[in-house]
């Protein structure tokens, strides 16, 4: 019998309740539902169309850290990594769910971007509040791509990312806004980090789980740098400019129209 969404799903609601129970950490009885999981996936293979039901993101190639409430890496104990490895070497294909990797205080089970979502791992996340570069109290907003797989066409901070696998925020914050605004860093006036949370928050299903470290930077564009916005057209739909007055007035009157990104860090702009 195929593994049918239905089952798929009371298996995923089983694996997130042993995240949640281990503060979205990975130890050992979260990672023991994960292996369940991906023992099942194995025997009973789902179609295509099933897995896309559940996990949209499967198979993307992007390994996140898992870190605990203050933004810290968690390594796996020693008992997981082992049984990382032998399991990993019956099934390879266990490999597009964790990625073990060298970091400087010993080996780290990084977790596919996917299986974070799924299961509510926390991991880190950077964030940009940009003002604009010449109207005082306004800031810039993206507006979301319609294709993207959470909240899409929703208006959002002008930049934000995952930090992929041991990357710092500043590395993550300079690739994303090339990726999404096509600027360096040096044309972003008063570059400085404004604070740093800590949220999880279940979307409507089949979406995500997400528990996220966020660190939220802010800056003023540039003046010349302007005309050098180019955001892309499959990640951003276009940038908006709003008094910070009426964006605070839109999010409480139309909160589903506003991403939690932009929801959560505008309280961080005096």
């Amino acid at each position: 019998m195929i593994l049918g969404a239905s089952r798929w799903q009371g298996n995923v609601v089983d694996l997130r309740q042993a995240v949640q129970v281990a503060g979205y950490r990975l130890d050992g009885a979260a990672y023991d539902r994960v292996r369940a999981l991906f023992l099942r996936f194995t025997a009973q293979p789902p179609t295509p169309e099933q897995i896309r039901c559940v996990a949209p993101e499967y198979g993307r190639e992007e390994f996140l850290c898992c870190v605990d409430a203050a933004g810290q890496a968690v390594h796996a104990p020693g008992t997981i990594l082992a049984d990382y490895d032998r399991v990993a070497e019956g099934h390879p294909q266990y490999a597009l769910w964790f990625r073990p990797v060298d970091g400087p205080e010993g080996r780290i089970l990084l977790i596919a971007r996917w299986l974070c979502h799924l299961a509510g791992f926390r991991h880190r996340t950077v964030h940009l509040m940009l003002d604009h570069p010449i109207l005082p109290d306004h800031v810039l907003v993206q507006v979301r791509g319609v294709r993207k797989e959470e909240s899409p066409g929703c208006f959002d901070l002008p930049v934000a990312g995952h930090v992929s696998g041991l990357s710092t925020v500043e590395a993550t914050l300079h690739c994303e806004c090339e990726e999404e605004l096509g600027l360096a860093l040096e044309q972003i006036l008063g570059l400085r980090r404004v604070g740093s949370y800590d949220r999880a928050y279940l979307e409507e299903w089949p979406g995500f789980w997400n528990a996220e470290h966020h660190t939220v930077f802010r800056g003023r564009l540039a003046k010349e740098a302007w005309r050098d916005v180019h955001p892309p057209d499959d990640e951003v739909a276009g940038i908006a400019q709003f008094p910070v007055a009426r964006l605070r007035a839109l999010i409480a009157r139309f909160p589903e129209r506003v991403a939690s990104g932009l929801r959560d860090a505008l309280p961080l702009y005096p």
